[in-house]
């Protein structure tokens, strides 16, 4: 009954006694519903009445409740929490308690190590502003910490979307995005799909990063294709720079399959004519018109041919300044060492072939085999044609004579 009229001195006596059965907040729910001296008290002056008693040492402190022993001073999360709505409620714009404060393990864990919980709390806090914010060292630590707990359990995309969060009005957002994409680079993988698809629809990321990690991820595995298509998609330059430095030189020791696929991909960069890649392209084109123009009547060629001798020369030129720029370097591509000076020499021996094949046009001889259409003559077969082809026309020219 002397509850009932706000008399508290009672509780105050069992408190003294050392007795814990009336613990801080038993003690705040009786100040709650009873009051003091018979006065209610509101939410605002509730904490300030508690806080005051404490002082006075006729109530216990709000200690956290767990198993190790509280550190002298340490308040419970729970206790700190209605001390700010005290502020909130009452309109305080100058709040005087730390956020770092609030969320120290030491006001909820039962290990003063265990930070698990304060990410959540800060982003909470944050968003409330019911407290004084971190501070930009702060801020990182608490960050990088949580980062790094996640990327150990496997749920590095976590540690993304946790980098990524501002928890200081102020706060430093360079490190927090460099940080961010790092582990981008580091983690993310091609199989990785519900990755990808959270990173991208929820967290946001810019898809240059996913990009750029699977063409590091491409280098790494000897996938020269796939690390020119990622590159192009964020750095045309650069995927430039590696079509001309690892896969043309390349591209006439590769199977017909790869060939195809280089070829493929060669055509969906934009190069300049004069650069080792538009003159690789080039090259093949020159190709690909002979084979057409060896279908065509004698009569349908003679306007064709000299075009195309005129571009055999041309790409021969091109070609031999190149090799004589060539760096006498290895160009990596996987497991293959390519020597730049070794792919000129063999587009140039196979530019004289395909001269060799012009002039076999020219003077109307075919360049396929006869026991099988669908394979060309070597440089051997087309020379004797062509021997043959002079002889038969001197011997003819003579006949003409002698008959004349």
């Amino acid at each position: 009954y002397t509850l009932l009229i706000g008399d508290l001195r009672m509780e105050k006596d069992i408190f003294r006694r050392g007795d814990s059965a009336v613990n801080w907040l038993r003690w705040l729910g009786i100040l709650n519903r009873y009051g003091v001296e018979g006065k209610l008290l509101d939410f605002e002056s509730l904490a300030g009445t508690y806080d005051a008693l404490v002082a006075a040492g006729e109530a216990p402190p709000p200690c956290p409740y767990y198993s190790r022993p509280a550190p002298m001073g340490a308040e419970t999360i729970l206790y700190k929490l209605i001390r700010l709505g005290d502020h909130v409620v009452q309109g305080n714009v100058n709040i005087h308690i730390p956020m770092i404060e609030v969320i120290n393990p030491d006001t909820h864990a039962s290990s003063k190590h265990d930070f698990s919980s304060c990410f959540s709390l800060a982003v909470v806090l944050s968003a409330v502003s019911c407290c004084n914010p971190l501070s930009v060292v702060e801020e990182a630590r608490l960050l990088d910490g949580y980062a790094a707990q996640l990327i150990a359990l496997g749920r590095w995309e976590l540690a993304v979307f946790v980098l990524l969060s501002n928890l200081a009005p102020s706060g430093d957002s360079f490190w927090r995005v460099s940080a961010a994409k790092r582990i981008v680079l580091r983690c993310l993988g091609p199989d990785m799909t519900r990755e990808t698809m959270y990173l991208k629809e929820t967290v946001g990321i810019p898809t240059e990063w996913m990009d750029e990690a699977l063409a590091d991820r491409c280098k790494s595995t000897g996938d020269t294709h796939g690390r020119i298509q990622h590159l192009s998609r964020f750095s045309p330059g650069m995927a430039r720079e590696a079509l001309e430095k690892y896969l043309v030189p390349t591209l006439l020791f590769r199977c017909h399959t790869d060939t195809v696929k280089s070829l493929e991909l060669l055509k969906s960069i934009t190069t300049d004519e004069g650069t080792l890649a538009g003159v690789a392209l080039r090259l093949y084109a020159l190709c690909e018109d002979i084979v057409a123009l060896s279908v065509t009547s004698t009569q349908e060629r003679e306007d064709t041919i000299s075009e195309l001798h005129t571009q055999t020369e041309t790409i021969e030129r091109e070609l031999s300044l190149l090799k004589s720029q060539a760096a006498l370097v290895s160009t990596e591509d996987g497991q293959c060492s390519i020597p730049m000076t070794s792919f000129l020499s063999e587009a140039l021996a196979s530019l004289q072939f395909m001269k060799l094949q012009l002039q076999a046009l020219e003077a109307g001889s075919s360049i396929w085999n006869e026991y099988d259409k669908k394979e060309a003559k070597v440089a051997s077969r087309l020379a004797i044609a062509l021997v043959g082809k002079e002889a038969s026309s001197r011997v003819h020219t003579e006949n003409v004579k002698v008959f004349a």
